[in-house]
């Protein structure tokens, strides 16, 4: 009885350990997998930013031909350069570019700005998984510990 005692002491000692030692690992991989989540959405905002400027620098060329236009066809058309409506003309069209350049770089940021928020939150998650894997590791090994005692005290 005492070597059957011995070896489902053993068996339960190494289950509890081997079982510790899965949640453990799983913690570690979803908090690795949560880093590498939020590496990549601090990079995908990153590009995102960085296309934005590249938008609103062709927004600008797009705007300042367009208003190069506008100005060549009131020169052919004979209207009068220094008039207050092809001043205004003008003018509006300059602040139109303006202003869908600048919305566009709102946009882009807010959109940035989610994605590092998205990664903050999957990083934070990541970290809580890794807490709660150590503790259901320990919750194990006392498990275990337990069964062990029990066993050895009951005969059972």
């Amino acid at each position: 009885m005492a070597t059957g005692a011995i070896i489902a002491g053993t068996a339960m000692f190494a289950g509890s350990v081997l079982s510790a030692y899965a949640q453990k690992k799983a913690g570690e991989a979803e908090l690795a997998a949560a880093e590498g989540n939020a590496r990549v959405r601090q990079i995908q905002a990153q590009e995102l930013l960085e296309r934005a400027k590249i938008n609103s620098e062709q927004l600008r060329l797009k705007g300042k031909v367009f208003s190069e236009v506008q100005l060549s066809n009131f020169v052919r058309a004979g209207v009068e350069l220094d008039s207050t409506s092809t001043i205004t003309a003008l003018t509006d069209t300059a602040k139109k570019v303006q202003q869908e350049i600048e919305f566009s770089e709102r946009e882009a940021e807010f959109q940035a700005n989610q994605l590092m928020l998205q990664g903050s939150i999957d990083l934070d998650l990541g970290r809580k998984k890794k807490k709660a894997s150590d503790y259901a590791a320990i919750g194990s090994i006392l498990g275990g510990g337990g069964r062990i005692g029990t066993m050895f005290t009951t005969g059972r």
